[in-house]
């Protein structure tokens, strides 16, 4: 059984990691924070035309009321409406996602080391 004697700058070699770990987290954090503003710029977007066709056919339901001599008929769903109630299902989705953690090069190493 051999012994190999290898030397390591252990501070240069903390340094590189760090470096690398805090890039791959501002980068991480840049895109999911703009993923972020978008998803709230859609979602925003998304509930306010929801809310106003809901008004809209609150006001419809009301005048339709008024002509009909049976409360028992429901309105049925315009297709608008339909559509924004699916994008609003795929906004939450999209929300609700998140991007897996990278594991570290040293992580990576280490475990390959172990086995």
């Amino acid at each position: 059984m051999r012994t190999i004697n290898v030397r390591c700058n252990w501070d240069d070699l903390h340094e590189v990691c760090r470096d690398q770990l805090l890039m791959e987290r501002e980068l991480c954090a840049s895109t999911s924070l703009l993923k972020q503003i978008n998803l709230t710029e859609y979602r925003n977007s998304a509930l306010s035309s929801l809310a106003e066709t809901q008004e809209s056919l609150q006001g419809n339901e009301t005048v339709g009321a008024g002509n009909s001599s049976s409360g028992d008929i429901k309105p049925e769903k315009s297709s608008k409406q339909t559509a924004l109630l699916d994008e609003r299902e795929e906004v939450l989705d999209l929300a609700s996602i998140r991007k897996p953690e990278k594991q570290s090069p040293v992580k990576s190493r280490t475990a390959a080391m172990i086995e």
